[in-house]
């Protein structure tokens, strides 16, 4: 039986740069399971296959989809309540505004003008957090407006926006601190020790490989028929992996180029069309002949100056909506307004 040329089987390396990090983690799962499946004898073998099994955590850590952030899915419904708490609270005032004279209410109008108004645009929700604290702290430094929300029983609405507010903060706290427990890792980081791992893996099986067609095969070593089945099987693993990434790179470049090209259209219409629309038109005109403009001195009737028509300008504009309509009305303006030139200076030289 003819031996398998040892060049021929060699595994195909991955770029790690290249694979999304779910790839990544798919990717050693399968060549943890296939070295497994064939249970390799050589001790050499094993020591680098046991060094990738320690980053089974990594591959875990890839895999993990991190998703909706759920602290700040509560801080969004916390903060829509407590604008909501607000807005009751202000309605309350404005009714309050029609039944008792302005007068009054002006020193609890205020605070709500400066600290309450327009928190919807709050597109920052610290400067959020800060109108509304600031609302409270007046509250316990002015006397006139803790006075005001006694007076027209507004401290039930009041106490219902200040619990919502302190539920936000709360909230914000708890995803700070969850947020500092979260481990700092990179991905690309991950993914490279990892492959790196693999790519030593895949030098020991080649190395016994070609080492178990030179030597006899005893009891602590595997056949060169084995270690070639798992060479056969890792190579094709890495090939569908590595072509699976060359097609999504390939289609990305596509979308990318189509969308290109169709921004470079739409900017060439866009300048054909300026340019049709905002071209100018010299109106023709006729440069009046003088009887010393001729050498031979010969008296001849100058023609009549032609005047422009108000009927082709009106149809001109008209037409200003079809540039290419008002194009060929000036061409045939223009024509029209030479020949009559030239018939009248035969008439005036016959």
């Amino acid at each position: 039986m003819a031996k398998e040329n040892p060049d021929s089987l060699k595994i195909k390396r991955l770029p790690y740069s290249r694979l999304l990090k779910a790839e990544t983690s798919d990717y050693s799962d399968r060549v943890i399971a296939i070295v497994e499946k064939h249970k390799p004898k050589s001790f050499f073998i094993n020591q680098l296959f046991g060094l990738l099994l320690k980053k089974k955590g990594d591959i875990n850590l890839l895999r993990l989809n991190y998703g909706v952030d759920v602290e700040r899915l509560k801080e969004k419904n916390q903060k829509e309540d407590m604008l909501l708490k607000i807005s009751m609270f202000k309605l309350k005032v404005r009714m309050l505004d029609s039944l008792i004279l302005e007068s009054d209410l002006y020193t609890l109008n205020n605070a709500i003008n400066t600290f309450l108004r327009n928190l919807h645009k709050c597109k920052n929700d610290k400067v959020l957090n800060q109108k509304v604290s600031g609302f409270f702290y007046m509250i316990e430094n002015n006397e006139k407006l803790a006075e005001a929300i006694n007076q027209y029983n507004l401290n039930s609405e009041v106490n219902q926006v200040y619990d919502s507010h302190k539920m936000f903060n709360s909230i914000v706290e708890r995803r700070i601190a969850l947020l500092s427990k979260r481990p700092k890792v990179s991905s690309r980081a991950i993914s490279k020790d990892l492959l790196n791992r693999v790519d030593h893996l895949f030098q020991g099986i080649e190395l016994a490989y070609i080492v178990s067609q030179e030597t006899a095969v005893d009891a602590g070593m595997d056949s060169s028929e084995d270690l070639a089945r798992l060479l056969k099987t890792l190579n094709q693993l890495s090939v569908m992996f590595y072509k699976s990434a060359k097609l999504r790179e390939q289609n990305n470049q596509r979308i990318a180029l189509m969308e290109q090209d169709n921004d470079l259209d739409a900017v060439a219409t866009n300048d054909t069309l300026w340019e049709v629309t905002t071209s100018t038109y010299e109106e023709p005109t006729t440069k009046s002949i003088e009887s010393n403009d001729y050498e031979d001195g010969s008296d001849i009737t100058p023609p009549e100056r032609v005047e422009h028509n108000p009927k082709s300008h009106s149809e001109t504009l008209l037409l200003k909506s079809n540039p290419q309509k008002e194009f060929v009305n000036r061409s045939n303006t223009k024509a029209f307004s030479a020949d009559k030139i030239h018939t009248k200076l035969l008439e005036s030289s016959t």
